[in-house]
């Protein structure tokens, strides 16, 4: 990257938003989904690019009113007095966290120069909380930074545990909504009850990977991926649900046979996986497994793939335009697959990868090559009909 990373200024310290108006003191039940281990430490995280800023205290008043709707968001997490090893969400209204930022940069800038896939951005986008734990940390977390041209960059954090990439993204919208029309209700309630074209891509994305990391022929490796199961359990989860609504499907299989297999193969194996789970009897063992074990994921031999694109987040207005970019802040443990903005038949893949095989890894998904050295960087590659282009 050729630019430097430049000051974040904040002229006042981040305030605290509280719902509007009363909400339920109550504690809030999270599901064995919720409840999974390696949630407590993932966040779901969103940022956004916009030509033309919003007042803060516009975004103040609406996040308001959104909150009362999603007043748990604004809560904090605590131990379940009976069970130490559960979380549950405290409805205290103690509020979700805003930042306010300024930066001597602009949006085009920050595009071009692809300064969002530099790591050491995320400390100057997302205000750090100083917390005694996470449990201290509001589950809402968000940053506006504005920008010298008039635009602003809005970065948003979410604890995983309290909802998963669909539900935040209908949160995200239904704060929109009624930031353009403040006197009008949600088309959908949220449910606040949590106890209730991919595989082709994906296995081209998994075997490149894996080639690149070049293991051994014998080693036994998986590919995670989140099966939505908002319609496979009986009764099906309402409509406004927004808490974790999936369980990992895993495709396993060894080294030498997904390097020397056809994408057609994977495909195949990819979804049998899913096919596998997305059944109510299938998905009703694996809550009572996730009850019963404290699942831990061996990340060294897998990719794990998220779906976004279907998401909606590329058209997240508050009502001066839709985003110049829309995507995660940072992907330190998933691989994405991401709308391309203006780009009606591309879809970007955003992975962090050993920085010593990204040419490798390059070179498997373009048929180009070169070398390089160690540590994490982010890459993000885009597909539009049969040409790829790369950032790295």
């Amino acid at each position: 990257m050729s630019t430097e990373v430049p000051v974040c200024v904040y002229k006042s310290q981040p305030a605290l938003i509280f719902p509007e108006k009363p909400t339920p003191k109550c504690p809030l039940y999270l599901s064995n989904t919720d409840n999974l281990n390696f949630l407590r430490h993932t966040k779901v995280e969103f940022m956004f690019v916009y030509r033309k800023s919003i007042p803060i205290n516009n975004l103040k008043s609406s996040l308001s009113k959104v909150l009362f709707h999603y007043y748990p968001l604004a809560g904090r997490f605590r131990n379940c007095a009976e069970d130490e090893d559960r979380l549950e969400v405290d409805c205290n209204g103690k509020g979700a966290l805003l930042a306010e930022g300024f930066m001597d940069f602009t949006a085009d800038e920050f595009l071009d120069d692809n300064a969002w896939l530099d790591m050491a951005w995320k400390d100057k986008l997302l205000f750090k909380v100083d917390a005694k734990s996470d449990s201290d940390i509001p589950p809402l977390v968000i940053q506006v930074t504005y920008l010298s041209c008039g635009g602003m960059l809005m970065c948003i954090h979410m604890n995983h545990c309290i909802t998963d990439g669909v539900g935040a993204s209908k949160f995200l919208h239904d704060w929109a909504h009624l930031h353009a029309k403040p006197n009008m209700d949600l088309p959908i309630s949220p449910v606040h009850n949590h106890g209730l074209t991919f595989e082709a891509l994906a296995a081209h994305v998994w075997r490149c990977y894996i080639k690149a990391l070049n293991l051994p022929s014998s080693l036994k490796i998986k590919l995670l991926f989140p099966a939505i199961i908002r319609t496979k359990i009986e009764p099906n989860l309402p409509k406004g649900y927004y808490g974790n609504s999936f369980i990992y499907a895993c495709a396993k299989t060894t080294v030498k046979e997904i390097v020397t297999a056809k994408v057609n193969d994977i495909v195949k194996l990819i979804q049998n996986s899913k096919r596998r789970v997305l059944s109510n009897d299938y998905v009703r063992s694996m809550i009572d497994i996730i009850e019963e074990k404290n699942l831990q994921l061996a990340m060294s031999t897998t990719l794990a793939i998220s779906d976004w694109r279907t998401l909606g987040i590329e058209k997240l207005d508050f009502g001066e335009g839709k985003p110049l970019h829309a995507g995660q802040l940072s992907s330190e443990t998933w691989c994405l697959f991401l709308p391309q903005i203006g780009g009606c038949n591309a879809i970007k893949v955003l992975v962090s990868i050993p920085k010593k095989i990204v040419h490798k890894f390059e070179y498997y998904m373009m048929n180009d090559i070169l070398q390089k050295d160690d540590e994490l960087i982010n890459g993000e590659f885009e597909f539009e009909g049969n040409n790829i282009k790369s950032r790295i």
